[in-house]
């Protein structure tokens, strides 16, 4: 089965994913796996007709495979030699978080399917239904006791229409889950560290480009809002789950629950060995920032509307599950 944590934007996805990847029949793909949403991703190059464009995508994407191993090779070599240029403090204050593409191996694999697609469109030429079970296949884990988790593999339909018939065909079969935030915390996050600053990602940002920063926040968050409404009234009850990041990293042993049953994680692990403690400090952040508190004030009527969405969304989703 595949999981798919569709994020709200700093919505705290990050949080309930390092929980649940100490399971064992959880594999967790770290990072936002972008690969199949980002322009001239995956998703894109099935969706050609033109067959030498399709090709053309299969070697961007063979040679940015490339690169990521090559860098990586270079990150492995320097991490053992790298007191030999740097002295012990640089390294330790310095982050290191590791992608899913920063894998050799996941890197190899994908060459592999890539190299296999390019065979199957060009010489046994394949429809778009087979193309399409490809790369379903690819996705899938082998393990049919694991649950492969994927954090926002895709862009909600609002936000790219054309991914929005093709995404359910490569996942299947999947569940969903949606977390979401305290949107006060949520824009201190964001405003915090940037998160508004770079419009770059079209497929995100487009159509904020001139807006300010709480019209740019205002207007992905009801775009998010929205997309997550029909999400949870066009799935059944067991294929959704939504999770407040503020009950999770509390500690709520119903929100834990309702987690490990959806995924069939173990009912007999210890909630105490998860340290949440680091997540706990995201709550009420807002409150701490004198600069946000300035500018949530000054539009009140604009964040009191967004915590009503939020009602509107809890409310949504347990009308849906009382059927």
């Amino acid at each position: 089965m595949n999981i798919l944590f569709i994020g709200g934007w700093f919505s705290g996805n990050s949080a309930i994913l390092d929980y649940i990847d100490k399971f064992k029949n959880i594999k967790y793909i770290k990072s936002d796996f972008d690969i199949l949403r980002e322009t001239g991703g995956i998703m894109d190059m099935i969706l050609l007709v033109d067959k030498a464009q399709k090709n053309n995508k299969i070697y961007n994407i063979i040679y940015d495979c490339i690169f990521n191993i090559f860098k990586e090779i270079k990150f492995i070599v320097g991490k053992y030699t790298k007191n030999i240029f740097k002295n012990k403090d640089f390294h330790e204050k310095r982050e290191y978080k590791k992608r899913y593409n920063d894998s050799v191996f996941f890197n190899l694999s994908l060459i592999w399917c890539l190299i296999k697609y390019y065979f199957k469109i060009n010489y046994n030429n394949i429809n778009v239904d087979c193309e399409i079970l490809f790369w379903n296949n690819w996705l899938k884990n082998k393990n049919k006791k694991i649950n492969q988790v994927y954090c926002n593999p895709i862009y909600y339909d609002n936000f790219e229409i054309t991914h929005k018939d093709l995404w359910p065909k490569l996942f299947t079969p999947y569940k969903i889950i949606l977390v979401h935030r305290d949107p006060f915390d949520q824009f201190c996050d964001i405003y915090l560290k940037g998160g508004m600053s770079d419009t770059s990602v079209k497929r995100f940002f487009g159509g904020t480009e001139d807006l300010n920063l709480v019209e740019r926040f205002t207007y992905i968050v009801n775009k998010v809002h929205q997309a997550r409404i029909d999400l949870i009234k066009s799935y059944d009850k067991d294929e959704v789950l939504l999770i407040s990041f503020e009950d999770f990293v509390s500690g709520d042993i119903e929100c834990f629950n309702e987690l490990k049953c959806f995924l069939n994680l173990s009912q007999n692990d210890n909630l105490n060995q998860f340290y949440t403690g680091e997540s706990k400090k995201n709550i009420g952040i807002w409150k701490s920032n004198e600069e946000v508190k300035n500018i949530i004030k000054s539009n009140e009527s604009v964040f009191d509307e967004l915590i009503a969405m939020r009602k509107e969304l809890i409310s949504t989703y347990r009308n849906k599950r009382s059927y």
